[in-house]
């Protein structure tokens, strides 16, 4: 990857007018800019030969990794072609998505999008379902010799304890 200064290369395009349509078509220099957390067309050894100011604005780590992900996504297309391939990283406390097409040849198009959110959702739902099964896996050996009061302090500290797993530090309340 080329330092900093020479991969932030700025391309300029015009509004294109159809003429069948009597509004011009949107300005794709203004698209490219807000698409996402960022674009970039990466060659396909991993070199970014353009990218727009929002991916440009992240560190050096994401770019190593977006480039990496935008290579191995080419080469399963290259592989198997279709139009388009995803491929999910972590870096840090985040998590990536760059979903990437080829280009001119020997090029590739890579939009990165922030998935941080849905990552920790999706975690979470998974946390849940382990727990859930966790609670429905009572041992019949331990439960059957317990009177309904015992069952009830039994069934409320495993809820209590999968809660504050699931809740990590937020305040919540169980009412049985």
């Amino acid at each position: 990857m080329r330092g900093a200064s020479s991969v932030r290369r700025h391309v300029h395009f015009h509004a294109v007018t159809d003429p069948a349509s009597p509004a011009p078509v949107h300005d794709a220099h203004a698209l490219l800019l807000e698409i996402a957390d960022g674009v970039g067309l990466v060659s396909e050894s991993g070199e970014i030969l353009w990218m727009a100011p929002r991916l440009a604005a992240l560190d050096a780590e994401r770019l190593r990794l977006f480039a990496t992900a935008c290579v191995e996504a080419g080469r399963d297309i290259a592989s198997q072609p279709r139009r388009s391939r995803r491929r999910r990283f972590p870096c840090g406390e985040s998590f990536y998505e760059v979903v990437v097409t080829p280009g001119t040849p020997g090029t590739l198009v890579g939009v990165l999008v922030d998935v941080t959110a849905r990552q920790r959702l999706a975690d979470r739902i998974e946390m849940v379902d382990a727990l859930g099964a966790e609670l429905l896996d009572l041992d019949a050996q331990i439960v059957t010799p317990l009177n309904v009061t015992e069952r009830l302090d039994l069934l409320e500290g495993k809820v209590v304890d999968a809660m504050r797993q699931v809740m990590r530090g937020e305040p919540f309340e169980v009412r049985l």
